[in-house]
């Protein structure tokens, strides 16, 4: 019950352009483009938890990771092509990843690949990602709720 008013809680307050949903994502390769070849992924921080959903992604999907230690690495691997034809990126708040990549701000979402059309982004908000220039990108965005705790039903 806590769980469905989060949700709800979620949706409504979610910029045009995020996906919230509770479902989790199946792992099996979905078709964003006519391409015949596996779709590629690029995971910016690593997979320590679902191991056994992480092995069932590196099956069917080509997975890149992150490389370079500073923003301007990561903008300069961009505008080099480093990660054309990337579906999707999966990044962590807590993560490394953001040290390397800082914000999703309109910079960056302007030099990622032409191919990316999903970030899954695990934080608590939205402050971390411009929804509107990943929108102008035609870009999906979905931001899962994370709690440190358990949060008490209110009364």
């Amino acid at each position: 019950m806590l769980g469905q008013a989060l949700l709800r809680s979620a949706r409504s307050r979610a910029p045009s352009g995020v996906v919230v949903s509770a479902r989790s994502l199946s792992m099996s390769p979905v078709r964003l483009d006519d391409s015949s070849s596996r779709p590629r992924v690029l995971v910016a921080d690593p997979i320590h938890l679902a191991t056994p959903l992480y092995k069932q992604l590196s099956n069917s999907w080509d997975v890149v990771t992150l490389e370079g230690s500073s923003r301007t690495d990561f903008l300069a691997h961009c505008r080099a092509g480093k990660y054309d034809g990337v579906k999707a990126i999966y990044r962590h708040f807590k993560g490394a990843s953001t040290k390397v990549t800082g914000l999703f701000d309109p910079e960056l979402v302007e030099a990622l690949p032409e191919s990316l059309r999903f970030i899954a982004h695990n934080g608590a908000g939205y402050d971390q990602i411009n929804i509107q220039a990943c929108t102008d990108r035609n870009i999906q965005v979905s931001v899962r709720l994370l709690l440190s705790s358990p949060t008490p039903p209110s009364p």
